[in-house]
């Protein structure tokens, strides 16, 4: 009757083929932890450079521009947050149109720039 490897066996073929698979596991491991690609988008790296920092040039770049991005969007949020009519309630057409009519433009591109920031985000988050 053949031999049935078990992890539980003690014979010597057992116990190399073990080491020989826990071994395996550890390079694997390592090439993750190393970077067999870039740990954003998991591409394979082309200079020593991205394999160093463990992010590919590609990537440094789409993480620049959204930081870019994400403070202009900030920046401009901030400039409707200052607004004093941006607080105020609701304007009534009737009563007030050109408030009004502020207000709904203001409110709207609050809300466009927050949405745009969140998916911007969430798109380059990974």
């Amino acid at each position: 009757m053949a031999h049935q490897p078990s992890e539980y066996c003690d014979c010597t073929e057992c116990s190399l083929r073990r080491a020989l698979e826990r071994e395996m596991a550890e390079k694997e491991s390592i090439k993750k932890l190393r970077g067999e690609g870039c740990i954003i988008c998991q591409r394979a790296f082309r200079f020593r450079e991205e394999e160093d920092v463990g992010v590919c040039a590609v990537c440094v770049l789409i993480v620049k521009e959204r930081d870019k991005l994400t403070e202009w969007i900030d920046k401009e949020m901030n400039e409707i947050d200052k607004d004093e009519r941006f607080h105020y309630p609701p304007a009534q057409v009737q009563v007030n149109a050109p408030l009004a009519l502020i207000q709904v433009s203001m409110k709207a591109r609050h809300t466009a720039l927050k949405q745009v920031k969140d998916q911007l985000l969430k798109a380059t988050r990974r």
